[in-house]
């Protein structure tokens, strides 16, 4: 009986594989929409809900000593560096300019 519901059970098998499948297939599209979502800003805590996660600005920046400076102020005022450190590295770019 090629067409009956009695074929040793092999409409179970091929359900259950189906299943998985498609539980594997949701699983995948669910994790890479997951990956895009949560690439950008992840470590910092922001989210950037819409920003296309495979374009990266390749403009150029400015690297100047002022941005030096300025990063080396903020990371003073955070406390992230120590006064003599500080001071080490604002006289290192004041040499450098």
């Amino acid at each position: 009986m090629p067409y009956g519901y009695n074929n040793n059970g092999d409409w179970m098998a091929r359900g259950l594989i189906a299943f998985l499948l498609v539980l594997l297939i949701l699983g995948l599209i669910s994790w890479i929409f997951s990956g895009m979502l949560h690439r950008h800003g992840h470590d910092h805590g922001t989210h950037h809900w819409g920003s296309n996660p495979w374009y990266q600005d390749s403009s150029p920046r400015n690297t100047s000593g002022t941005d030096a400076a300025q990063i080396l102020d903020q990371r003073f005022a955070r406390g992230e560096i120590e006064a003599e450190e500080y001071q080490t590295r604002r006289k290192l770019l004041r040499d450098d300019s």
